[in-house]
């Protein structure tokens, strides 16, 4: 490529080549997908990072697809288009269309002078989740700065802001989460002995993906003390409970233990929690 050995280090993705131990193959084609920074998330499908020599006549091709495989959309664009320059690298970006759908299937073929360098293929879904996920860690950073209190939290030094900082954490993840720990559950001990005869509710976060598409449901219970064999029972036995109701809308139950103890201390245990846990 007629470039330095600083460059090719950076191409390559090595701290360095200057061992004498480093073998490099260097290949005539370099093109690769990279990762938005957050000030590009909801404005590029995708970015790409190819060789300047390489640029003119390359192309992207872009098609969306149903959920059922049928091509809504194609289109073409110009890889000149949308570029910075990085050395003898050039970053060049994919704008977002409006005709893409949350659910539509997208694939990315580079090909350059008609000759295939490479495919992408992802579900607009990824793309629309972290826009979403991006604005949402802003929100929450306005009220709580650089997320110095969740991480606070998140180490478990009391119980009930520990269920708090989880619930916080898993939105982050992108996931949906509810909190019905602490006070909701506190709050509804006498109605829930008045119609199930029991007070017991083993639930403090429940948890479901972000597509629709994916009929599961994660009852999560928390323990900072990892008070595993009372929590186990007790997720375990409302997550049967409501097995055995949905069984007929094909919707699946997950009982799931969240703790901020370190796994070399409950090593002995965690086994059996996960051999329990999937039966």
């Amino acid at each position: 490529m007629g470039t330095d050995l600083e460059i090719v280090s950076y191409c390559l993705d090595f701290p360095s080549i200057n061992n004498p131990n480093n073998i490099i193959i260097l290949f005539p084609i370099y093109c690769r997908r990279i990762s938005l920074r957050s000030e590009d998330k909801g404005k590029y499908l995708a970015k790409f990072q190819i060789h300047k020599s390489l640029l003119t006549g390359s192309k992207a091709m872009l098609r969306f697809s149903s959920p059922m495989g049928e091509i809504k959309y194609a289109d073409e664009f110009d890889l000149n288009d949308n570029v910075d320059t990085i050395s003898e690298m050039v970053i060049t970006r994919l704008p977002v269309m409006p005709q893409i759908g949350k659910n539509d299937y997208l694939e990315i073929e580079i090909l350059n002078n008609s000759i295939h360098m490479m495919t992408e293929k992802m579900w607009a879904k990824e793309i629309f989740a972290e826009e979403y996920n991006f604005w949402l860690k802003n929100v929450i950073e306005r009220i709580d700065p650089n997320l110095e209190k969740l991480e606070s939290w998140l180490e478990g030094k009391d119980s009930k802001d520990f269920e708090k900082a989880v619930a916080i954490l898993l939105s982050l993840c992108g996931l949906r989460t509810v909190h019905v720990g602490e006070i909701y559950e506190i709050a509804t001990v006498k109605l829930r002995r008045e119609v199930h005869r029991k007070t017991s509710v083993g639930v403090d976060i429940m948890v479901l993906k972000p597509s629709q598409e994916d009929n599961e449901i994660f009852l999560c219970q928390c323990t900072t003390d990892w008070n595993y064999e009372e929590k186990l029972n007790d997720v375990l036995d409302i997550s049967n409970e409501i097995n055995s109701t949905i069984e007929s809308h094909q919707i699946r139950i997950y009982p799931i233990l969240i703790t901020q103890v370190e796994r070399s201390k409950i090593s002995s245990s965690a086994t059996h929690v996960e051999t329990k846990g999937s039966k």
